[in-house]
């Protein structure tokens, strides 16, 4: 039980961390130095138009979904196999949220906030391709 717990605070103090991380990077790597880009993300919290805190909690949402599946997935027997495979699901979605944040960040284009709507639905489909991925690499590694 309390690997399942631990499993599922990490997965969405996770979830709920890339979007700022990801956002304040982009800031970064632009040329704003990282107090006054953590100090704009602060600003962009509620701001109407910007958003951050809502832009967070969407992009989080398939992160919440997974770790509500792994506190239940994960208190019965074959926990290894299963924490494989939960491990597997968390990071394929994460390699994907990151580079769809990046790539919708890092856009010129008028419409790329678009992608804000359609990248958790993404992530939520990759994730269990993920978590198969996860238990055959478990089953073939034993």
């Amino acid at each position: 039980m309390k690997r399942a717990t631990g499993m599922f605070w990490l997965i969405v103090a996770f979830g709920l961390c890339v979007p700022p991380v990801v956002a304040i990077g982009i800031e970064v790597v632009k040329g704003t130095p990282l107090a006054s880009a953590s100090g704009q993300w602060i600003e962009h919290l509620f701001q109407p138009g910007y958003n951050e805190f809502l832009l967070t909690l969407f992009t989080a949402t398939p992160f919440i979904v997974l770790a509500v599946f792994s506190i239940f997935h994960l208190t019965s027997e074959n926990t290894s196999k299963r924490l494989t495979g939960v491990a597997g699901a968390l990071a394929v979605g994460a390699g994907l949220m990151i580079w769809g944040l990046v790539a919708i960040r890092m856009s010129h284009g008028s419409t790329a906030a678009i992608g804000f709507v359609f990248l958790p639905f993404e992530v939520a489909i990759v994730m269990p391709i993920g978590y198969c991925a996860g238990r055959l690499l478990r089953r073939l590694v034993t």
